[in-house]
């Protein structure tokens, strides 16, 4: 165990804190996305913000982490309520989009649809994935 909730935590909301490294600890170490995808559980949103970051540095460096976990982000990460880990939903389905089935994309519509009608946090309407 990485303890990357710990290394998550702390310092300035919109700063990286020490994501990249993890990134890099991910990627090295496969085996270790597990722990950092059940960061978006934590109780500290900056956790879940940066989270989301690290999610979507791997999902561009190596999607292949991701796609056994398409269900959990349309199901559970989904649900979280801080806009964020939604806006990242939107780039992490338009990144996985190919590599998802009809259901899961009807699911993601559905999500991303009902995020619009709902959000009102800006950064989230200019980064909303709806193919």
């Amino acid at each position: 165990m990485k303890n990357f909730e710990e290394r998550l935590k702390g310092g300035h909301p919109n700063s990286l804190g020490n994501t990249v490294e993890i990134v890099d600890e991910v990627l090295a170490q496969h085996e270790l996305f597990n722990e950092l995808f059940n960061c978006y559980f934590s109780n500290d949103e900056i956790v879940r913000l940066r989270t989301s970051n690290a999610m979507k540095r791997i999902c561009k460096a190596k999607k292949g982490l991701l796609i056994p976990y398409v269900d959990r982000f349309l199901h559970e990460i989904s649900k979280i309520n801080q806009a964020s880990t939604q806006w990242t939903l939107s780039q992490l389905f338009g990144l996985l989009e190919k590599d998802m089935n009809e259901s899961q994309i009807e699911h993601a519509k559905k999500i991303m649809k009902g995020n619009l009608a709902h959000h009102k946090d800006w950064m989230f309407l200019i980064k909303l994935w709806i193919p």
